[in-house]
């Protein structure tokens, strides 16, 4: 069973970071058995309506271990100002990765564009997420160049 929340998150919150963490164990039930913890307990974690409910650093630490998501690493490298690049290998090829990249590139400045053409600021969320597609596609491409 899939975990989707249907509360909406603020992009980049720990309750949003938290709900990728329980998707990645395989929903809530899953990864309130990796906690040791009730199920309403771990999806209230998530919740946005609950902000007294905060999950342990340890507990999310175990559940990036449990799951190999890199959300929880993704997230602490932004906070210190940086980025987290996995240096996983892809099963794509290097021409696949290219137009891949290209293609995140191209849809990043085609946001920003039809903001300045409406003179509007671009949508930030979108942008981010386009941003951190980006940088995965070339951390990847970066491993199989290297490979």
């Amino acid at each position: 069973m899939t975990y989707r929340p249907n509360k909406p998150r603020a992009y980049g919150s720990t309750k949003q970071i938290v709900g990728q963490l329980i998707e990645a164990a395989g929903g809530a039930e899953q990864a309130a058995f990796l906690l040791g913890r009730g199920v309403s307990q771990t999806y209230a974690y998530a919740d946005p309506a609950c902000p007294d409910a905060n999950i342990t650093l340890d507990q999310a630490r175990r559940l990036a271990a449990a799951t190999k998501s890199p959300a929880l690493a993704e997230a602490l490298a932004l906070d210190m100002g940086g980025c987290y690049l996995p240096s996983a290998r892809s099963d794509k090829t290097v021409n696949e990765l290219m137009a891949r990249a290209e293609k995140a590139r191209a849809d990043i400045v085609a946001i920003h564009l039809r903001g300045l053409d409406a003179d509007v600021a671009p949508d930030p969320t979108a942008m981010l997420r386009l941003i951190d597609e980006a940088l995965s596609t070339l951390a990847q491409l970066r491993v199989g160049v290297v490979a």
